[in-house]
């Protein structure tokens, strides 16, 4: 089931607004937003007010740096998706009025267009009303690393900072954790850089649930690994190969 987290972050969010409040979902590619908005929807107790956040460039921008590719658009969302900050203000303020979540599915690379959208709210609907009820960060391990002091922190470290995107709660989500060792923080701090670590609980909380390979294999939630082994006879490789093998 490719849902599995994107399920349970479905009902710790519906327990923590009562269906009612307004939630960030950030995940780092198209394609992710595509299947949270999917299975959200599916699986809500009551149905839910989505907003769409984000752009094709953002596709582009990560093949020119060589970066994970995604060939997901923009065109292949269930919903509309928007970058642009009026159209997103008359989402936010058509959903206020409606019962269930209102749930602003964004890439990372959108975040200043919700920091934008969420402060025109605010000043329209009130600061409080305006607040996310619950930031939920998927794949939270790319909120990771290293900012020089003088420089701008990247879309993916920037969503830690409550004055730029106010939430009441952030929730990180990972199946990779990272976290960087003693001597590399110590070497930040010499730098005068900001480091992002995962098991620093002033930023990232506390871990409050976690569940290893072995236990979910175990519990049948994976499947455990198979090896394969392909064997050829030596008389059926051609001479580069056998040399190719024997380096």
């Amino acid at each position: 089931m490719r849902h599995r987290k994107t399920f349970t972050s479905l009902k710790i969010a519906e327990q923590q607004t009562d269906n009612k409040g307004l939630v960030l979902f950030l995940v780092p590619f198209i394609a992710l937003l595509g299947q949270a908005l999917e299975g959200w929807a599916v699986n809500a107790f009551l149905p839910i007010n989505p907003i769409c956040i984000c752009s094709d460039t953002e596709v582009s921008k990560r093949k020119s740096k060589n970066e994970d590719t995604d060939s997901f658009s923009v065109v292949d969302l269930a919903l509309p998706a928007s970058t642009d900050t009026d159209t997103i203000l008359k989402q936010l303020e058509q959903a206020s009025g409606d019962a269930g979540m209102t749930v602003v599915f964004s890439t990372y690379q959108s975040i200043e267009v919700i920091a934008k959208a969420q402060k025109a709210f605010q000043e329209k609907a009130g600061v409080e009303k305006g607040i996310f009820d619950l930031i939920i960060c998927d794949e939270a391990h790319r909120t990771t690393g290293v900012t020089l002091s003088d420089k701008k922190e990247s879309a993916f470290v920037r969503v830690h900072d409550n004055h730029f995107i106010a939430g009441r709660k952030r929730m990180y989500m990972t199946a990779t954790p990272r976290l960087y060792h003693e001597d590399a923080k110590k070497k930040a701090v010499d730098n005068d850089m900001v480091l992002c670590s995962m098991d620093d609980t002033k930023l990232y909380g506390e871990e409050f649930y976690h569940i290893g390979f072995g236990e979910a294999v175990s519990k049948g939630l994976l499947s455990d690994y198979k090896v394969l082994v392909l064997t050829v006879n030596e008389n059926d490789m051609t001479a580069s190969a056998q040399d190719m093998v024997s380096k």
